[in-house]
């Protein structure tokens, strides 16, 4: 396996074991952060691009952030940092060095464009590793001393004046830009690395401008590693649902049972569900309905085959307000008091032959045939017939 490869799986291995369970949550629209790390310097004394040991001091910052969308903050940030440089072997016959004390309030704007991972839904979190831009600026004030005590050559002398001339205080404006990876420990809490630089447009941060290179500002690098701390809205049941909002603040439950416990999971809370352990819609009180016919199972005679209230959720072909299970003619309709069959003999005068004609598939012909012999009559059905879904004829019926 290739080296590139082998960092590419690890990569998404890493990944992988840093995501974490998806929990029941809602954003925080407030956090709280510090951190600590290295100030680095980029200016007349040193190119360094990132923070070096010999070029570098401490740093401590604090920020307060306002979630504006899912993937933009506001962020105030305050920082102090100190540092020292001096003169490379390069340039030994100069000597400069100096000493400064930077501290910054700034406004800045962070954008993560992967936090749906954390948040992958309204009322989800799901603990993730996602990196993050930052952009933005605000005040510095800077006391800087530098040392030119070491300096060996003459020419530089009027410039050093110029640079002494200008004093040690300054308040200026800077900017910053940047970026880190953040990772969640938890629902509350997470970590971030970050590395930022910052400028103020000006050649004067280190206290050495006339006397080096005053055609070139000072840049400020730094890294850091920070605490985030979110400030959720009070939740005493834990259940990632704010106690405002939390139909059952004292006993844990998810979202979709309005924070109180749902054993079935079904979005029904369990005081309210009739069927606590079988989960089921709203409009069945909770309670599951096999076949889908409207008519909960717990009430429902025939689970399995769709039905009509009426008949407590069992099929009913003819309509008749009698289930088929307890209709000796399912297929016409016929009052309850007959089991479900029609009568034969429409004008009561004892004779079959004169009534109407009627139109009957065979497997109806079949039945009132036996509906006839069952009450002693001996009749004989003809007719055409045809396959079910076609017109069918029967001819009037006979004794």
């Amino acid at each position: 396996m290739s080296r590139r490869k082998t960092i590419w799986t690890l990569s998404i291995w890493l990944i992988g074991a840093l995501a974490g369970q998806e929990v029941a949550a809602q954003p925080a629209s407030w956090s709280f952060s510090l951190w600590s790390g290295l100030q680095g310097y980029q200016g007349d004394l040193g190119e360094a691009l990132m923070p070096v040991p010999e070029q570098s001091g401490l740093l401590l910052g604090a920020g307060l952030s306002r979630r504006l969308s899912p993937a933009l903050q506001l962020q105030g940030r305050l920082q102090y940092s100190e540092l020292a440089a001096e003169d490379g072997a390069a340039l030994a016959q100069r000597g400069f060095r100096f000493s400064g004390r930077y501290a910054r309030a700034h406004l800045s704007m962070a954008w993560s464009p992967w936090e749906k991972r954390r948040y992958p839904g309204p009322r989800a979190f799901k603990r993730s590793l996602t990196p993050y831009g930052l952009a933005g600026g605000g005040l510095l004030r800077s006391v800087v001393r530098p040392d030119f005590s070491g300096n060996q050559i003459d020419r530089l002398s009027a410039y050093i004046d110029q640079d002494k001339a200008r004093g040690a205080t300054a308040w200026q404006l800077e900017i910053a830009v940047g970026g880190g990876m953040l990772y969640d420990l938890g629902l509350r809490s997470a970590i971030f690395v970050e590395a930022v630089t910052q400028t103020a447009f000006s050649d004067h941060l280190d206290g050495v401008s006339h006397s080096g290179n005053p055609a070139h500002a000072d840049w400020m690098p730094q890294v850091s590693l920070g605490l985030t701390y979110r400030l959720l809205p009070p939740d005493r049941d834990r259940d990632g649902i704010a106690d405002e909002e939390d139909a059952c603040p004292q006993v844990p439950g998810p979202w979709s049972a309005r924070g109180c416990p749902d054993a079935d999971e079904d979005g029904i809370e369990d005081l309210e569900d009739l069927c606590r352990d079988e989960p089921g819609p709203r409009s069945l009180n909770g309670c599951p309905d096999t076949d889908g016919d409207g008519v909960a199972d717990r009430e429902d005679r025939c689970p399995a085959s769709p039905g009509l209230k009426a008949t407590l959720g069992c099929p009913d072909a003819d309509r008749d307000g009698l289930a088929d299970l307890d209709d000796r003619c399912p297929f016409l309709p016929g009052k309850p008091w007959e089991e479900g069959c029609p009568p034969l003999d429409a004008n009561a005068d004892g004779q079959l032959a004169d009534e109407h004609q009627v139109c009957l598939p065979e497997a109806v012909q079949q039945q009132l045939s036996a509906r006839l012999h069952s009450v002693g009559l001996l009749v004989s059905l003809s007719g055409h017939w045809q396959l079910p879904g076609d017109t069918t004829i029967a001819a009037p019926l006979h004794r």
